[in-house]
């Protein structure tokens, strides 16, 4: 009986890890924790409910209910119709490949457009301090009559 158990916590345990590594990944593609706790309940089950997600993660139904819309804003999941609403899972490799353009992208315009401020004349902060002194010492103060 008891190397039933041990056997049982051994595979709760490489679970657990499994699961971490998943997050750990998602967090990687720019996930949230809690938006990678909930992306991936409801990738393990393919379909979950807000109240299955509830009893799953441990959130609130209003906490979820908050990440289920940025996940649903970004395309990332999908929401059935019916009552209670179902949400289902879009496929983690095209969420990789969003977010591997989206790189290259930002990666583009940093490229063109950082780098010429990077190559930009530096600005003297001594020199404008000097500048804004100058400008302080001709100013009039009014005087008491």
């Amino acid at each position: 009986m008891l190397q039933n158990k041990f056997k049982k916590y051994n595979f709760n345990k490489y679970k657990k890890n499994e699961a971490n590594n998943h997050i750990q990944i998602l967090e990687k593609l720019g996930f949230s924790n809690d938006e990678a706790l909930v992306y991936h309940t409801i990738l393990s089950s393919k379909e979950s409910t807000v109240g299955e997600m509830s009893r799953s993660i441990n959130f609130s139904r209003a906490k979820i209910y908050g990440i289920i819309d940025n996940l649903l804003s970004e395309g990332i999941i999908i929401e059935s119709g019916n009552h209670p609403k179902s949400y289902y899972p879009i496929d983690p490799r095209e969420i990789a490949q969003k977010r591997l353009k989206e790189v290259e992208e930002a990666t583009a315009e940093a490229q063109s457009n950082l780098y010429q401020l990077y190559q930009s004349k530096k600005v003297d902060y001594l020199e404008t301090l000097t500048v804004k002194a100058v400008s302080y010492t001709h100013l009039t103060l009014p005087t008491k009559a």
